[in-house]
Protein backbone atom coordinates (compact mmCIF):
# COMPACT_ATOMS: atom_id res chain seq x y z
CA UNK A 1 0.00 0.00 0.00
CA UNK A 2 1.54 3.41 -0.83
CA UNK A 3 2.69 5.87 1.98
CA UNK A 4 0.32 8.36 3.56
CA UNK A 5 1.46 11.70 2.41
CA UNK A 6 -1.13 13.51 4.91
CA UNK A 7 -3.71 13.07 7.10
CA UNK A 8 -6.52 15.73 7.54
CA UNK A 9 -8.49 15.58 10.84
CA UNK A 10 -11.90 17.60 11.07
CA UNK A 11 -13.24 18.56 13.90
CA UNK A 12 -16.08 20.27 15.39
CA UNK A 13 -17.10 21.76 18.71
CA UNK A 14 -19.77 18.76 20.24
CA UNK A 15 -18.90 16.60 17.62
CA UNK A 16 -18.18 13.06 18.95
CA UNK A 17 -16.26 12.17 15.62
CA UNK A 18 -13.79 12.79 14.25
CA UNK A 19 -13.02 12.25 10.20
CA UNK A 20 -9.63 11.12 8.33
CA UNK A 21 -9.01 11.37 4.84
CA UNK A 22 -6.15 9.68 3.14
CA UNK A 23 -4.34 11.36 0.30
CA UNK A 24 -2.35 9.06 -2.19
CA UNK A 25 0.76 9.99 -3.92
CA UNK A 26 0.71 10.51 -7.28
CA UNK A 27 2.15 8.07 -9.71
CA UNK A 28 5.54 7.88 -9.91
CA UNK A 29 7.07 6.88 -13.28
CA UNK A 30 10.19 5.94 -12.82
CA UNK A 31 12.84 7.11 -15.55
CA UNK A 32 13.51 4.25 -18.13
CA UNK A 33 17.53 2.97 -17.35
CA UNK A 34 19.32 3.41 -20.64
CA UNK A 35 21.40 1.00 -22.36
CA UNK A 36 24.68 0.21 -20.26
CA UNK A 37 27.62 2.10 -21.86
CA UNK A 38 31.35 0.34 -21.26
CA UNK A 39 34.45 1.93 -21.41
CA UNK A 40 35.81 1.80 -24.84
CA UNK A 41 39.23 -0.39 -25.18
CA UNK A 42 39.17 -0.91 -28.91
CA UNK A 43 38.99 2.22 -30.64
CA UNK A 44 37.90 1.42 -33.95
CA UNK A 45 37.11 3.73 -36.54
CA UNK A 46 38.35 4.38 -39.86
CA UNK A 47 41.73 6.20 -40.05
CA UNK A 48 42.87 5.06 -36.58
CA UNK A 49 46.79 4.08 -36.28
CA UNK A 50 49.04 2.79 -33.64
CA UNK A 51 52.84 2.57 -34.10
CA UNK A 52 54.77 0.36 -32.17
CA UNK A 53 58.69 -0.82 -31.39
CA UNK A 54 59.04 -3.51 -32.03
CA UNK A 55 61.61 -5.84 -29.30
CA UNK A 56 63.24 -9.01 -29.26
CA UNK A 57 62.55 -10.40 -25.38
CA UNK A 58 65.47 -13.19 -24.47
CA UNK A 59 65.33 -15.11 -21.78
CA UNK A 60 67.44 -12.94 -19.32
CA UNK A 61 64.86 -10.08 -20.09
CA UNK A 62 66.57 -7.95 -22.20
CA UNK A 63 64.73 -5.91 -24.86
CA UNK A 64 66.72 -5.85 -28.15
CA UNK A 65 64.85 -3.41 -30.49
CA UNK A 66 64.23 -4.41 -33.87
CA UNK A 67 61.64 -3.12 -36.69
CA UNK A 68 58.92 -0.14 -36.19
CA UNK A 69 55.42 -1.93 -36.77
CA UNK A 70 52.63 -0.03 -37.82
CA UNK A 71 48.79 -0.82 -37.66
CA UNK A 72 45.75 0.54 -38.81
CA UNK A 73 42.28 0.21 -39.85
CA UNK A 74 41.68 1.51 -43.31
CA UNK A 75 37.95 0.32 -44.12
CA UNK A 76 35.00 -1.46 -42.59
CA UNK A 77 32.74 -4.50 -43.89
CA UNK A 78 29.27 -5.80 -43.07
CA UNK A 79 29.75 -9.68 -42.24
CA UNK A 80 25.86 -11.12 -41.32
CA UNK A 81 24.27 -7.70 -40.61
CA UNK A 82 27.40 -6.77 -38.50
CA UNK A 83 29.75 -4.04 -39.11
CA UNK A 84 33.01 -5.17 -38.78
CA UNK A 85 36.94 -2.98 -38.99
CA UNK A 86 39.42 -3.88 -41.46
CA UNK A 87 42.51 -4.02 -38.60
CA UNK A 88 45.56 -4.21 -40.63
CA UNK A 89 49.42 -5.02 -39.07
CA UNK A 90 52.67 -6.54 -40.08
CA UNK A 91 53.14 -10.55 -39.73
CA UNK A 92 56.22 -11.58 -37.57
CA UNK A 93 57.16 -13.39 -40.43
CA UNK A 94 56.84 -11.37 -43.07
CA UNK A 95 53.84 -9.80 -45.21
CA UNK A 96 51.18 -8.53 -43.26
CA UNK A 97 47.89 -10.10 -41.36
CA UNK A 98 44.83 -8.32 -41.29
CA UNK A 99 41.51 -9.03 -38.44
CA UNK A 100 37.93 -8.36 -38.61
CA UNK A 101 36.88 -6.99 -35.49
CA UNK A 102 34.10 -5.60 -33.26
CA UNK A 103 32.81 -4.50 -30.61
CA UNK A 104 30.01 -6.23 -28.61
CA UNK A 105 28.75 -4.98 -25.08
CA UNK A 106 32.52 -4.82 -23.25
CA UNK A 107 33.88 -7.68 -25.66
CA UNK A 108 36.41 -6.87 -28.42
CA UNK A 109 35.82 -10.28 -30.92
CA UNK A 110 37.70 -11.04 -34.17
CA UNK A 111 34.64 -12.69 -36.03
CA UNK A 112 33.21 -14.87 -33.75
CA UNK A 113 36.19 -15.00 -31.59
CA UNK A 114 36.69 -13.26 -27.80
CA UNK A 115 39.74 -11.18 -27.62
CA UNK A 116 39.39 -9.12 -24.69
CA UNK A 117 36.46 -8.27 -21.87
CA UNK A 118 36.86 -5.13 -19.94
CA UNK A 119 34.54 -7.14 -17.56
CA UNK A 120 34.87 -10.70 -17.45
CA UNK A 121 37.83 -11.72 -15.51
CA UNK A 122 36.57 -14.97 -14.63
CA UNK A 123 35.36 -17.37 -17.37
CA UNK A 124 37.78 -19.25 -19.89
CA UNK A 125 36.92 -18.08 -23.57
CA UNK A 126 38.28 -20.34 -25.35
CA UNK A 127 40.22 -24.01 -24.97
CA UNK A 128 41.51 -26.76 -27.86
CA UNK A 129 44.76 -27.84 -29.01
CA UNK A 130 47.38 -26.98 -32.18
CA UNK A 131 48.06 -29.92 -34.68
CA UNK A 132 50.48 -30.28 -36.61
CA UNK A 133 50.13 -30.85 -40.30
CA UNK A 134 49.65 -33.13 -42.27
CA UNK A 135 51.53 -35.28 -39.72
CA UNK A 136 48.49 -34.93 -37.43
CA UNK A 137 50.84 -34.48 -34.25
CA UNK A 138 49.69 -32.37 -31.50
CA UNK A 139 52.07 -29.42 -31.05
CA UNK A 140 50.13 -27.77 -27.46
CA UNK A 141 47.07 -27.49 -25.88
CA UNK A 142 45.99 -23.72 -25.09
CA UNK A 143 43.55 -21.69 -22.91
CA UNK A 144 42.17 -18.15 -23.69
CA UNK A 145 41.19 -15.41 -20.62
CA UNK A 146 41.45 -12.19 -19.10
CA UNK A 147 44.16 -11.42 -16.44
CA UNK A 148 46.25 -8.76 -14.86
CA UNK A 149 43.11 -6.31 -14.23
CA UNK A 150 44.28 -2.50 -13.59
CA UNK A 151 47.38 -3.45 -14.43
CA UNK A 152 49.97 -0.21 -14.86
CA UNK A 153 52.79 -0.73 -17.86
CA UNK A 154 55.01 1.74 -18.58
CA UNK A 155 55.83 2.34 -22.44
CA UNK A 156 57.58 4.42 -24.92
CA UNK A 157 54.36 6.50 -25.72
CA UNK A 158 53.60 6.73 -21.96
CA UNK A 159 52.29 5.60 -18.93
CA UNK A 160 49.35 3.34 -19.09
CA UNK A 161 46.59 1.06 -16.93
CA UNK A 162 45.65 -1.87 -18.77
CA UNK A 163 43.58 -5.06 -18.57
CA UNK A 164 45.54 -8.09 -19.57
CA UNK A 165 44.15 -11.06 -22.80
CA UNK A 166 46.10 -13.71 -22.41
CA UNK A 167 46.66 -17.17 -24.17
CA UNK A 168 48.61 -19.87 -22.79
CA UNK A 169 50.06 -22.79 -24.67
CA UNK A 170 51.20 -26.13 -22.67
CA UNK A 171 53.54 -27.32 -25.39
CA UNK A 172 53.80 -31.11 -26.05
CA UNK A 173 57.31 -33.02 -25.00
CA UNK A 174 58.05 -32.74 -28.96
CA UNK A 175 57.41 -28.87 -29.62
CA UNK A 176 58.84 -27.67 -25.57
CA UNK A 177 62.45 -26.93 -26.78
CA UNK A 178 61.23 -23.28 -26.28
CA UNK A 179 60.01 -24.09 -22.97
CA UNK A 180 56.72 -26.12 -21.51
CA UNK A 181 54.29 -23.19 -21.08
CA UNK A 182 54.69 -20.62 -23.41
CA UNK A 183 52.04 -17.25 -23.72
CA UNK A 184 50.45 -14.39 -26.35
CA UNK A 185 49.28 -11.64 -24.45
CA UNK A 186 48.00 -7.83 -25.55
CA UNK A 187 47.53 -5.24 -23.01
CA UNK A 188 44.86 -2.76 -23.71
CA UNK A 189 44.37 0.90 -22.30
CA UNK A 190 41.01 2.45 -21.95
CA UNK A 191 40.31 5.13 -25.30
CA UNK A 192 43.55 3.85 -26.76
CA UNK A 193 43.57 0.48 -27.54
CA UNK A 194 46.74 -2.09 -27.61
CA UNK A 195 49.35 -0.62 -26.16
CA UNK A 196 51.44 -3.58 -25.32
CA UNK A 197 51.76 -7.19 -26.95
CA UNK A 198 53.49 -10.34 -27.53
CA UNK A 199 53.23 -11.75 -30.92
CA UNK A 200 52.85 -15.22 -32.07
CA UNK A 201 56.21 -17.55 -30.78
CA UNK A 202 58.53 -20.35 -32.45
CA UNK A 203 58.48 -23.28 -30.90
CA UNK A 204 62.13 -24.10 -31.15
CA UNK A 205 63.23 -20.37 -29.67
CA UNK A 206 62.39 -19.46 -25.95
CA UNK A 207 63.00 -15.53 -27.17
CA UNK A 208 59.24 -13.80 -27.82
CA UNK A 209 58.61 -10.39 -30.02
CA UNK A 210 57.54 -7.85 -28.28
CA UNK A 211 55.43 -4.47 -29.33
CA UNK A 212 55.14 -1.38 -27.22
CA UNK A 213 53.39 1.63 -27.93
CA UNK A 214 55.59 4.70 -29.18
CA UNK A 215 52.56 6.51 -31.01
CA UNK A 216 49.35 6.91 -32.12
CA UNK A 217 46.10 8.31 -33.46
CA UNK A 218 42.01 7.60 -32.25
CA UNK A 219 39.08 9.16 -33.23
Amino acid sequence: MKAKLGVLILAAVFCFNSCKKEEDPEPVNPTPAGPVVYPNYSKLAIGNYWVYQRFNLDTSGNYTPTVIDSCYIANDTVIGGKTYFVYTEPYISGGTNTKLLRDSLHYILDMHRIIFSSQDFTSIFKTGYQVAMPINDTICRYESKMTERNLVVHQPAGTYITHTFITNYYMYPAYSNGGSTRYIYSRYAKDIGIVEESLPFFSSSPNYEIRQLLRYHVN
